[in-house]
């Protein structure tokens, strides 16, 4: 039962990632160009941004631009009436379909979380989940007054959970076996 019901969830989850995969190219496309944006201004007021830091910034801009993307602009206005949720567990209990939502939920929000947390320097990396936070529940008063989704507070717990899995990921990847720094612990941008 339990394989059975991993294995529909997977092809929920599959299905839905080739749906939602076709904006992949305007979310980076999006997150290049505010990235060279923010290498001119940088350029302009004398500090230098790293290859690295520049990747990191461009995968950050482009995660949140997916983001909003997938959350906002993928629903058509009154697509969900229910208007909100309170409840924690959102529809986990009701199918298998919302099991995988649940699950997209939060690997949606580990890229962002995991690359704002190598933008910042190491002892402001926590500052990831406040804004993981803040920026879910954005999403879902958005939804609620657009009428393009169900502001739910299980999608805000769940997206927060995933920002800080991938906050959780960056603290792994700072230092490798050699104690060398994998992503940039400076004050600079």
């Amino acid at each position: 039962m339990l394989n059975m019901n991993l294995k529909v969830i997977l092809e929920y989850m599959f299905h839905d990632s080739k749906l939602e995969g076709r904006y992949l190219p305007a979310a980076l496309t999006a997150g290049l160009a505010l990235t060279a944006i923010l290498a001119v201004v940088c350029l302009y007021r004398g500090k230098r941004l790293t290859i690295r830091r520049t990747v990191l910034f461009g995968t950050l801009f482009s995660s949140v631009f997916y983001i909003l993307i997938v959350t906002l602009l993928d629903r058509l206005p009154g697509s969900d009436l229910r208007g909100y949720s309170f409840v924690w567990y959102g529809s986990w209990f009701t199918g298998v379909a919302a099991k995988a939502f649940t699950i997209e939920n939060i690997l949606l929000f580990i890229p962002f979380g995991l690359t704002g947390a190598l933008c910042l320097p190491r002892r402001k990396a926590w500052l990831m989940l406040p804004v993981s936070l803040a920026f879910s529940t954005s999403i879902e008063l958005l939804q609620l007054f657009l009428k393009s989704g169900c502001c739910e507070l299980s999608d805000v717990l769940t997206n927060t959970l995933g920002g800080s899995l991938g906050l959780g990921i960056s603290y792994l990847l700072r230092k490798d076996k050699s104690g060398k720094i994998w992503a940039a612990d400076t004050e600079e941008t």
